[in-house]
């Protein structure tokens, strides 16, 4: 009996090292993710017809992985009914996006309706779901565009600086590239807000404490590079809470940081994942992903982000 009490306790200490021992090579190597090949040039075919100088909104997206997307198709079907799941395969008809996930890992190549698999590769999907879903509840009559540029694994203090950047200067680039297709097929578009779910690989002892100063100064970049296509009202800028999963020890630092700069200017909103519930430890069933939102979390996500804006 002792033998075997024993011999537990080592299967025990064994996982539990495992464990820790996984996490410690993930935490090691989510911020080294190599960018240094981002591309510069993006291809933007003619999708749309002639906008006969309507208004229209224009909405950014941008971030790491949860904004990329890496929730599963396959998981999402088994949790909505038939129905939903059709409505989410067939895309929504007044709202439209031109992607650009992980270096072109998936991307639009110019600007389709939303729909599902639009996430870091086909079969994932990112908050632009929910957003489309949102917005064509809230917006029936309106045309809205979204450009999404994400990288997964991405950093704020080194690869989104507004300096030296390179996703910085790729995100701008193919943000100016997509406003101005829309102008050449005659729409008067504005920038009227960004959505940013970012901030898990900021979250170390290294990084977290800049986080406040590196999220203020590139939101003032982004006004200031991109103010030729910003609404006269100015654009929101609508952040969210990272989770609270195990990987990113300091989730309350970063979270913190985003609230602050938040509280600092009435254009800045934040969205508190936590609170709202979203899940990162339900799926895969199994062998759970917890560095990303699942499935319904992810489509909640873009519901959170177009009701916080919707409410401005």
């Amino acid at each position: 009996m002792k033998l075997k009490k024993r011999y537990i306790v080592l299967i025990s200490i064994i996982l539990v090292l495992s464990i820790l021992l996984g996490v410690f090579f993930y935490l090691k190597n989510r911020d080294v993710v190599d960018t240094t090949d981002a591309n510069m040039e993006f291809v933007i075919n003619d999708t749309l017809e002639d906008g006969n100088g309507e208004k229209v909104k224009v909405i950014l997206l941008a971030g790491q992985s949860n904004a990329s997307g890496v929730a599963h198709t396959n998981e999402l079907v088994k949790n909505i009914s038939e129905d939903k799941f059709l409505e989410y395969e067939t895309g929504y008809e007044n709202i439209f996006i031109n992607y650009y996930n992980d270096n072109g890992s998936n991307k639009s190549l110019g600007f389709t309706n939303v729909k599902i698999n639009q996430g870091c590769v086909d079969g994932y999907f990112g908050p632009e779901l929910g957003m489309g879903e949102k917005l064509s509840q809230l917006y029936p009559n309106e045309k809205i565009f979204i450009i999404k540029y994400a990288w997964g694994g991405s950093n704020l203090h080194t690869q989104w600086d507004y300096k030296n950047g390179n996703l910085y200067k790729a995100f701008i680039k193919f943000t100016k590239e997509s406003m101005e297709y829309l102008e050449s097929k005659n729409y008067d578009a504005e920038i009227v807000s960004m959505m940013w779910m970012q901030g898990e690989s900021d979250a170390s002892p290294l990084y977290a404490s800049n986080y406040k100063k590196n999220l203020t100064d590139m939101i003032a970049a982004i006004r200031k590079d991109l103010k030729d296509y910003i609404a006269s009202e100015e654009m929101y800028f609508i952040d969210a809470y990272i989770s609270s999963s195990p990987y990113w020890i300091q989730y309350k630092t970063i979270n913190k940081a985003k609230q602050a700069v938040c509280d600092s200017s009435s254009l800045n909103i934040c969205v508190d994942t936590i609170e709202e519930g979203l899940t990162y430890d339900k799926e895969p069933i199994g062998n759970a992903d917890l560095a990303h939102y699942d499935s319904l979390s992810e489509i909640k996500l873009g519901h959170l982000f177009i009701e916080a804006f919707a409410g401005i």
